[in-house]
């Protein structure tokens, strides 16, 4: 590991992991992997932790992004699926892309997964009864249990 590498793994990994004076039981950070990518412009930095570590990572990452110029923390992936037969009347905003929240839960609930994003793949037209969608989804076995 570089030296540049060594600094910013030591950056994350002090401002991550709280001090066992201020919480003795704290979750340390281990990180699965570290890869730094050099590109003519800029460098990147690619962390790879558990989900539980990547809560804490994510949590105190104003601190330790503060440290780094020009850091920042990508979102999180998203796994999307495309549902067909989506009722117009049920689930669109009038006039927009955008699915209701309740239609979101609602499909949620009947599938057993976590929606974190649904939107239609184009405008609906005002004659159509059912449309396409977009969903979201946090873990790839939610998208696979939908396919």
């Amino acid at each position: 590991m570089t030296a540049m590498a060594q600094a910013i793994h030591t950056v994350i990994q002090a401002t991550a992991t709280p001090s066992s004076r201020d919480c003795p039981h704290a979750p340390t950070v281990d990180f699965q992997d570290f890869k730094m990518f050099n590109k003519k412009t800029s460098m990147s930095v690619r962390i790879v932790v558990t989900k539980q570590e990547e809560a804490i990572i994510r949590r105190t990452a104003e601190s330790w992004t503060a440290s780094i110029q020009g850091a920042r923390v990508i979102a999180p992936k998203w796994f999307p699926v495309k549902i067909d037969w989506i009722e117009k009347s049920l689930a669109v905003t009038a006039g927009s892309l955008d699915i209701t929240e309740g239609a979101q839960q609602r499909f949620g609930t009947e599938n057993g997964i976590e929606v974190k994003r649904m939107s239609c793949l184009k405008r609906p037209r005002p004659e159509a009864q059912f449309g396409t969608a977009i969903v979201r989804v946090a873990e790839k076995t939610e998208a696979e249990k939908l396919l």
